[in-house]
């Protein structure tokens, strides 16, 4: 005969909270400071803009406002082509910088200065739900998911405490923050729109790509092949080196779904990428503000300096041998990234090169010291 047992009734489910989801309420904070902090340099400087002068609304690489400005202003009259401002050549109008052409055609009658902020600060929100969606795709454990969003948003250096240059021996090195502006997340949405907007879409790229691992709807294929063309609108090196890394990591993955979007991500990047081509055959000045590779110049400071915790945990991850699985995606991006911003990596510079025996004597002496050191 059976015993009949109460079993305790399940607990009563909560209305779901209103506003932020749960989920998303940690990295909404984080993005908010970040980018309430690029404001008040802004708010300052235009405060104490001399009499008689018009503030561009630019603290960081100002000499490039009045290019984008241009570019709103020639938009709001009518123009849907690239024209290079700064040349008395006659060149061709090119599809180049539509990001900032054709919404212009809407909103160039508002300042520009402002127009600028509004669409700087809509970018940076952009690229940093983008970061939480692409580290909820990489890890589970909520510490983990953290602290990859810290580091992509900071950048996991040390540059911006130390001064302006850095004394190693016969090695003076710089973090790169201190000449090229855009090292991390938060330095990069404190730039033109566009550069955190590209980045953006290249993580929503990487975010589709690793959501097709399972069965997905037709809409998110089609959201990723929107961002490649995008990207390709901004940067078509960008688009290329996203599109390479997926290509890279869906093969070793052996991801059927995640093959399929790279081949129509490539299909459909080549109707541009012909244009491109066919200009630079016909009229390749026009094409001088395209830029094949940005070398800054200085190694050491980009990977140490700027990236010390990053790239310490890459080291980590490779002789631990836990650099695999769906890590090897940001991975291939990273080193991508990394051969494009510095190209002497490839050609070892003369200062890194006089830089390996002083390593080498640091090691005896310290090897010495240590040899030394009573049992």
């Amino acid at each position: 005969m059976a015993v009949a047992r109460r079993h305790p009734e399940p607990a009563p489910a909560l209305p779901a909270a209103r506003g932020v989801p749960v989920g998303w309420r940690w990295p909404a904070v984080v993005s908010a400071v970040i980018g309430l902090l690029t404001v008040p340099p802004i708010v300052i400087a235009a405060l104490r803009a001399p009499a008689g002068t018009v503030f561009d609304g630019y603290v960081v690489i100002a000499r490039d406002a009045y290019v984008y400005q241009s570019l709103w202003r020639a938009g709001w009259h009518g123009a849907w082509l690239f024209h290079p401002a700064f040349t008395s050549e006659s060149l061709p109008g090119i599809l180049l910088y539509p990001w900032y052409l054709w919404p212009a055609h809407l909103v160039g009658w508002l300042p520009a200065a402002w127009l600028y902020q509004v669409a700087r600060l809509a970018a940076a929100a952009a690229l940093l739900a983008t970061i939480h969606l692409l580290t909820r795709e990489l890890f589970r454990p909520r510490v983990l998911r953290r602290w990859a969003f810290t580091l992509g948003a900071l950048g996991g250096g040390v540059g911006a405490l130390l001064p302006r240059d850095v004394h190693l021996g016969p090695l003076t090195t710089h973090a790169t923050e201190m000449s090229s502006p855009g090292s991390s997340v938060a330095d990069l949405i404190s730039m033109a729109p566009h550069l955190p907007w590209a980045m953006a879409l290249v993580c929503w790229t990487m975010v589709v790509a690793l959501r097709l691992r399972h069965p997905a709807g037709r809409w998110l294929t089609a959201s990723g092949l929107v961002a490649v063309v995008a990207v390709q609108l901004i940067y078509p090196q960008l688009a290329l080196l996203a599109v390479a890394s997926i290509a890279g990591w869906a093969l070793v993955r052996r991801c059927g779904p995640a093959t399929r979007f790279v081949v129509a991500a490539v299909l459909i990047q080549l109707p541009y990428l012909g244009y491109l081509l066919s200009l630079w055959a016909t009229a390749p000045d026009a094409l001088r503000v395209i830029r094949p590779a940005l070398d800054i110049g200085d190694p050491f400071g980009f990977l140490v300096l700027s990236h010390l915790v990053a790239s310490g945990l890459i080291l980590v991850a490779v002789f631990t041998r836990r650099l695999r699985g769906d890590l090897l995606l940001p991975a291939l991006w990273i080193a991508g990234m990394t051969v494009f911003m510095v190209p002497d990596l490839v050609r070892p510079s003369d200062e890194l090169l006089r830089l390996v025996p002083f390593v080498v004597d640091s090691l005896d002496h310290a090897h010495a010291h240590i040899a030394g050191w009573p049992e």
